[in-house]
């Protein structure tokens, strides 16, 4: 799920009635969703990202075959808002991908993901697809699954499968090629999701009690210091977005079918 700059839209992928995968907008103070596409290449839809100019999204797809096999491998498509039809981008080098943001300034992308021999890795890839190149790739990465990249650049990953000082389910802090734990212990929601204030003083994180509750888990950018803010009303607090350019963001709760907003 990602929101537009000044936080006014919200783009989420999700299932129409009939079962099909899609990618839809709605207004962040509420509303009725508008399909920008459903059905067609899209399988499993896993992660958004949206351009600088707000005029394109780039989603993952986990359950798009391999253009030269049968078996699933991933793929990420280049979608406008205003709708029509993806196009499928080129990306050598990564298995599997599951989540993707843009940099600081939209000149290129990260892609959480894996390499072809299964180890957990994030990669950087240009904004219209080609080889991508890891900048992370093996422990302490198992199984990243939501990226998120703050405007001086810092990359954000949460990890199901990591295991740190506190347990498993683990945030790593990647810069300058290294990733370091944030936080761990965390019980993530499905897929999970992870973002920052726009200002990126805050890394924010869906995450639920050790009862079940939904809760958001704030940990600050700078000294790793966590508060948990209750969020009763959420099931299974999942993908999480955040406005470049104003306070809004919002939680997917994939298990009670609701988006929530804050600021």
């Amino acid at each position: 799920m990602v929101l537009n700059e000044t936080g006014t839209i919200i783009y989420f992928t999700a299932l129409t009635p009939e079962g099909m995968a899609g990618i839809f907008s709605v207004p962040a103070a509420g509303g009725t969703a508008t399909a920008i596409m459903s059905g067609g290449v899209l399988q499993f839809p896993f992660g958004l990202a949206l351009s600088c100019d707000n005029a394109t999204l780039i989603v993952v797809d986990l359950g798009s075959p391999d253009e030269e096999t049968t078996m699933s491998a991933g793929a990420l498509y280049s979608v406008p808002v205003s709708g029509g039809s993806p196009t499928r981008l080129t990306l050598t080098g990564v298995d599997l991908p599951t989540g993707i943001a843009y940099n600081a300034d939209c000149s290129a992308l990260y892609v959480a993901g894996h390499t072809a021999d299964g180890r957990g890795a994030v990669f950087t890839v240009a904004p219209t697809g080609g080889a991508a190149t890891a900048v992370v790739q093996g422990p302490p990465l198992m199984a990243p699954s939501d990226i998120h990249v703050d405007m001086n650049n810092v990359a954000y990953v949460v990890d199901h499968m990591a295991v740190g000082g506190a347990g498993r389910g683990v945030l790593f802090r990647i810069t300058g090629g290294v990733a370091t734990e944030a936080a761990s212990g965390l019980a993530l929601g499905t897929p999970g999701g992870v973002a920052t204030t726009a200002r990126g003083g805050s890394v924010i994180i869906p995450t639920r009690t050790a009862a079940g509750a939904g809760q958001l888990t704030i940990i600050n950018a700078g000294n790793s210091m966590a508060t948990q803010l209750a969020a009763p009303d959420l099931v299974d607090p999942a993908g999480i977005g955040v406005a470049r350019m104003s306070g809004t963001f919002a939680v997917v709760d994939s298990e009670g079918g609701a988006i929530f907003r804050a600021q």
